[in-house]
């Protein structure tokens, strides 16, 4: 069977609850050659049980279970057995809108040099609104995280990186990594679209 174009990472800690909805948005994508890893961080809820459901749902669905180690931890064990081309992490309590990976895929394809790429937010739950995400800018970067946890990058170029920084566990840590994935000459693509 040939690789997956792109790799879901979905660590999941106690946060069963929400899996569900998080999977039906990767099962929902208009693109459909993806995987789907999602990581036990030594939940001690029933994620085993919903994520088994969604492996005998659909084949792209991957279920691993790790000892707790934190997030970071978490997402650096779903990448490496990972065999996308393109890595999308997505927490275990968030969601990507049906077109974010096909539009994601579309950025790198029409240009080669693209390292990066995430789009507008909608917020859900507690509050609901739609927010504009700040044009990229890497000057930005090194005073506030302007990206959000779930941007698209090749597998290739996370491997040139050491990861996410398992020490990190207060929070921060996509920022963390988006500084060490990034150079100021990258190109990073913004969508205007509200994918995530």
């Amino acid at each position: 069977m040939d690789n997956p174009v792109i790799s879901v990472i979905v660590p999941c800690y106690n946060q069963a609850i929400y899996l569900p909805e998080t999977l039906q948005s990767v099962f929902e994508q208009e693109f459909q050659d993806w995987e789907c890893i999602i990581v036990s961080d030594g939940s001690l809820d029933n994620t085993e049980e919903i994520a088994r459901q969604w492996e005998k749902k659909d084949k792209r669905f991957k279920y691993f279970y790790k000892e707790n180690g934190g997030l970071s931890n978490a997402r650096n064990y779903g990448i490496r057995h990972a065999s996308g081309e393109y890595i999308l992490p997505l927490d275990s309590d968030d969601k990507i809108g049906e077109l974010y990976i096909k539009e994601g895929i579309n950025a790198f394809v029409a240009n080669p040099n693209v390292k990066l790429v995430y789009s507008n937010l909608v917020l859900f739950g507690a509050k609901d609104q739609k927010l504009v995400t700040p044009d990229y800018r890497y000057e930005d970067m090194l005073t506030e995280n302007r990206i959000f946890c779930s941007g698209i990058y090749r597998k290739d170029d996370y491997l040139k990186t050491n990861g996410y920084n398992p020490n990190m566990k207060g929070g921060l840590e996509d920022w963390d990594f988006w500084l060490s994935l990034l150079t100021p000459d990258d190109v990073v693509v913004k969508l205007s679209a509200f994918h995530f």
